[in-house]
């Protein structure tokens, strides 16, 4: 099997923690970020994470490759997973941060899918028309970051539920959003949730990222 991603990308960051929970070999295959050819020839449309089995057959979409590894692996590993709605609140009020602190800086980094300076252009491109120019939120990383923190300790107070329930979807959405702030060098984590994310990156053996 193959899976075609983006090293950034929380959608495949989801999608490859299903083959480290299930220890399941897949070849990752890393795209560059302009590379339109690839994706399009396999799924008629630009986006990833993408699945080919050796079928040969192209899955694309996050939560259908979970649910397939999931349920063909040896021993199926994720539970249903009832609503938290703290949880999904969290998430959603992360996006006020999230992508104006890591975006600017995952292509900063030496990440595959921006080694060339035409997939950096297209990405910056693409991406500040969605949430405006990274030099601003570069500039603007001390009140991104104080209002990370301050959510990142409102997690905290609940983070054990999460970490002490039986394996879920809410485990890998949390985890794929954290691994995001990883990127960014002065990001602190609090002791339970660090500890949440050590345990994840371990267990889905998808590493966070090097800090630029």
């Amino acid at each position: 099997m193959k899976l075609y991603i983006y090293d950034h990308c929380p959608y495949c960051t989801k999608a490859r923690m299903i083959f480290g929970y299930t220890n399941t070999n897949v070849e990752v295959i890393t795209l560059l970020n302009d590379d339109e050819e690839t994706p399009i020839g396999l799924i008629n449309q630009k986006m990833v994470p993408i699945l080919v089995d050796d079928e040969n057959q192209a899955l694309p979409e996050s939560l259908d490759i979970i649910s397939k590894i999931n349920s063909t692996a040896q021993k199926s590993v994720l539970h249903e997973a009832n609503l938290n709605e703290k949880l999904s609140t969290w998430l959603t009020d992360s996006r006020q941060y999230l992508y104006k602190l890591a975006m600017p800086r995952w292509v900063k980094a030496d990440l595959k899918e921006f080694k060339t300076q035409s997939a950096i252009d297209y990405f910056t491109k693409k991406k500040e028309d969605y949430i405006g120019p990274f030099k601003d939120h570069i500039e603007n990383t001390q009140n991104l970051l104080d209002l990370a923190h301050s959510h990142l300790l409102d997690l905290n107070k609940f983070i054990d539920e999460v970490q002490e329930s039986p394996l879920s979807l809410h485990h890998i959405n949390l985890y794929a959003n954290l691994r995001c702030l990883t990127i960014v060098k002065e990001i602190e984590f609090p002791d339970r949730v660090l500890n949440f994310m050590k345990t994840q990156e371990e267990a889905s053996k998808v590493a966070f990222h090097t800090p630029v």
